[in-house]
């Protein structure tokens, strides 16, 4: 687990010094030039959907961890199948 959230880190660029630089002086430039504010526009929309995503993928996860849909899915299966013999055709109980 400590490899996989260092190589998030590592391997993401938008979390590196440079692309926070960048758009510290896009933004600054947005007010004195119009391809800077629709740039900036742009990347905000952007952000705001990631953020939106990553929110609703992490609430789903949750949603999954908490419910036992999962545990009645699987019971629900091998019910289903516990009659039947390797063939598929139902057994004389």
């Amino acid at each position: 687990m400590d490899y996989v959230l260092g190589r998030i880190v590592a391997d993401n660029y938008a979390l590196q010094p440079g692309f926070l630089r960048a758009a510290r002086c896009t933004l600054a430039r947005a007010a004195h030039s119009r391809p800077a504010a629709f740039f900036a526009l742009d990347l905000s929309v952007t952000a705001l959907l990631l953020a939106i995503f990553f929110l609703e993928e992490m609430w789903e996860l949750l949603v999954v961890l908490i419910s036992n849909w999962f545990m009645i899915s699987l019971l629900h299966r091998y019910y289903q199948n516990r009659g039947r013999s390797k063939t598929g055709r139902h057994c004389s109980v």
